[in-house]
């Protein structure tokens, strides 16, 4: 089972429709993701109960099933390095990617003002507690190295910085890239107390997520070894702990944060 450590909002034109024919966001992120050569069956992204967007399934899945089939060489993946250096790394090229209109870039919401409390200027969290400036400085140290990289503006590069912090999985486990953004499987999203059903509650976690496995140059997204998905069922996958398992509430309450200021919402929500 992978552990992770991770909408577009306006209308365009795609290839050559019909003379005033719009495509919404959802079609052309579907459009997007097949140009990247992903293959899925059972399963749907649709919108979520948040106002973004989540993996559905579409019909009852058997245990383990392939869901998704994702070409690695769609992947942006990380060299080797330290953990900063491949979060670094990854930042710069899915920017580049985006600049050069590929696929897989122009698929991912880039609006991160909108709702991140690290980008958003309106937010009320004023960020000045040790959690939220370690944070904060953190995330703009590494978009200033983004930017050495790439010589693109520092918002962009900002912006790809949450592209990771948000979105990126550890598939070292597979022998592939610690710091890796894989399409399509960055939908799947991270189970929050308001959506989740009282049959994914009563089994482990480890068996309740989406799994990976390698197969031919292909990522396999699994259904989750222990869970009956039926139709309708939204798909989750474990980012962090957000504070389980720490002994006191002092504790909980500083991993929980750090969850929340990475990845922009809270699961106990």
């Amino acid at each position: 089972t992978t552990k992770t450590m991770r909408v577009l909002f306006f209308f365009l034109f795609f290839g050559a429709p019909a003379e005033g024919v719009l495509v919404s966001p959802l079609e052309r992120k579907v459009s997007l993701l097949r140009e990247c050569g992903v293959e899925w069956s059972g399963v749907e992204i649709r919108e979520d109960a948040f106002g973004g967007f989540g993996l559905f399934a579409s019909r009852d899945i058997e245990r383990e099933a392939i869901l998704a089939r994702i070409p690695w060489t769609s992947a942006v993946a990380s060299s080797p390095g330290t953990r900063d250096e491949m979060c670094v790394d990854v930042a710069a090229r899915i920017l580049r990617d985006r600049v050069d209109g590929k696929p897989y870039a122009s698929s991912i919401d880039w609006d991160f003002r909108r709702w991140h409390p690290l980008a958003s200027k309106t937010t009320s969290d004023p960020l000045d507690d040790a959690v939220g400036e370690r944070m904060l400085q953190g995330a703009r140290t590494a978009a200033t190295k983004v930017q050495e990289m790439t010589g693109l503006g520092e918002d962009e590069c900002f912006e790809a910085v949450l592209v990771v912090a948000t979105r990126s999985f550890d598939l070292s486990h597979l022998g592939l890239a610690a710091v890796a953004l894989l399409p399509f499987a960055d939908h799947v999203n991270h189970p929050s107390k308001a959506v989740v059903t009282p049959a994914f509650a009563q089994v482990p976690i480890s068996g309740a997520v989406v799994g990976t496995t390698l197969d031919e140059g292909f990522v396999c997204l699994r259904a989750p070894r222990e869970l009956d998905v039926r139709r309708g069922d939204q798909l989750f996958h474990w980012y962090a702990n957000a504070g389980i398992g720490q002994q006191t509430p002092e504790a909980f309450r500083a991993k929980e944060r750090t969850f929340y200021l990475q990845y922009g919402f809270s699961p106990w929500e």
